[in-house]
């Protein structure tokens, strides 16, 4: 999820769809040079790509700062609520989630949303 922060108290969220190769579809290495698996020509292989899938616009309450634990500091930004919409769906962020945060120690943040 990509996140980008607007102001103080609204952020825009993108969610991408991920579009995968069929299973099987990456070409191995052949044993030896000039072997063909059978009917590798009836399905040539695709690059796997991505496209939008929505786009949501997310209200946030101020930082909450849980304090210090074994892991590293806790702190929880609660949802107030928003708008998503995509090419193939839209509808309402309801409030009641949270974006719960562990900074570890060595400055990397964990997310965890709900």
């Amino acid at each position: 999820m990509t996140e980008q922060l607007l102001s103080p108290d609204r952020r825009i969220l993108l969610g991408a769809a991920t579009l995968l190769a069929a299973p099987g579809a990456a070409a191995a290495q052949p044993a030896e040079p000039g072997f063909q698996p059978p009917m590798a020509s009836a399905f040539p292989v695709q690059a796997p790509g991505t496209r939008l899938a929505w786009e949501a616009v997310v209200g946030i309450a101020p930082v909450i700062d849980m304090g210090d634990s074994p892991l590293g500091k806790r702190r929880m930004i609660p949802i107030t609520g928003g708008t998503f919409v995509g090419p193939r769906l839209r509808g309402k962020v309801l409030p009641g989630g949270a974006d719960r945060q562990l900074v570890r120690k060595d400055g990397v943040t964990l997310l965890n949303a709900l």
